[in-house]
């Protein structure tokens, strides 16, 4: 067992100024690759295994990734709290890859949380803002990710902040509980909605409502605008045009329809949508909005994927408010 004490020294040796870099790593992979298959490689695994574990923060991030890839270990971090009543149990997503071709739109499904002005913002990145979006989430190659926010320092200048989160999601019995893709094994939508509830206190925490403007801000860093849509003077399709000329100028587009029940069949009162884009169709000029419930929308398409369009004279009648960055 020669190998392993050589093994256990160089863990010690490394340990001592309490940071392991690539270059002590790669000895350890050396090590670690030149004992005999069976019973002592075995004991070498756990031996690596188990510093990985009890000094994952020791690690430089490429080192980290290297050796977790090497030994095939996956890290468990502390989860956030799930919703008050709900039952959950965190685990790993079987075939779960963080995104299956690119990140879209059409992968966000809001879960059973009521952070339908989070998931909006989702939306909006994953069709006009992939680049932000990717750019975002960092995979470390030890199943877990930092996902990177924004928050103002004492001056008010935004800063960023790093939230490292595992891949595990939420299930309620054999269910994923919160956000998540269409086919459940594209995990981004899980793993950003995750590291926003453990950066804010838990799902019961973003689980209540929240404003969109914030969630664009803590995405982006970047501020926010909100107005109301219905404006003393407007013509019929003035909300249209100033919805038009944000998204030109790049920004993401978030509306929020009012708490009233008279709303085109297939809306929800008092949600959150994302304007994504808009287009013109036989003269008409309309609006392309998403459900982040990816289903529920009015009219007759059949699809219910929640996308649908608004015409332009009747955007003021379907959201009450806007906000914008």
């Amino acid at each position: 067992m020669g190998v392993i004490n050589k093994l256990k020294a160089q863990v010690k040796a490394a340990r001592a100024d309490g940071k392991i870099t690539l270059a002590e790593e790669k000895k350890l992979e050396k090590t670690f690759k030149s004992t005999p298959k069976g019973r002592v490689r075995a004991a070498a695994h756990q031996v690596l295994a188990k510093t990985l574990q009890a000094d994952q923060d020791k690690f430089e991030t490429q080192a980290r990734a290297d050796l977790s890839k090497l030994l095939k270990v996956k890290v468990n971090l502390p989860d956030p709290r799930g919703m008050d009543g709900h039952d959950v149990t965190y685990g790993w997503v079987q075939g779960g890859k963080l995104y299956e071709a690119d990140a879209t739109d059409d992968d966000v499904m809001q879960g059973a949380a009521g952070d339908c002005y989070l998931l909006a913002v989702f939306n909006s990145m994953g069709r006009n803002h992939r680049d932000l979006l990717k750019s975002a989430i960092q995979p470390l190659g030890d199943g877990t990710y930092n996902v990177r926010f924004f928050q103002p320092d004492a001056q008010g200048a935004m800063q960023p902040v790093n939230v490292r989160v595992d891949g595990q999601v939420a299930f309620l019995g054999s269910q994923v509980q919160y956000a998540k893709s269409p086919t459940q094994t594209e995990i981004w939508v899980s793993v950003l909605e995750k590291a926003y509830a453990r950066w804010k206190g838990g799902f019961e925490a973003i689980g209540h409502g929240g404003s969109p403007g914030q969630v664009m801000t803590d995405l982006t860093g970047r501020p926010s605008a909100f107005h109301w849509t219905a404006q003393q003077g407007d013509a019929p399709d003035a909300e249209y045009g100033r919805m038009k000329a944000a998204l030109d100028a790049g920004q993401m587009v978030n509306v929020a329809t009012p708490d009233s029940d008279t709303l085109p069949a297939g809306m929800v009162r008092n949600h959150a949508y994302a304007v994504i884009g808009y287009e013109e169709v036989d003269g008409v000029r309309q609006l392309v909005v998403r459900n982040p419930w990816g289903n529920t929308e009015p009219g007759t398409d059949g699809r219910n994927d929640g996308l649908f369009r608004v015409p332009a004279d009747q955007v003021a009648q379907y959201f009450v408010g806007a906000w914008t960055a």
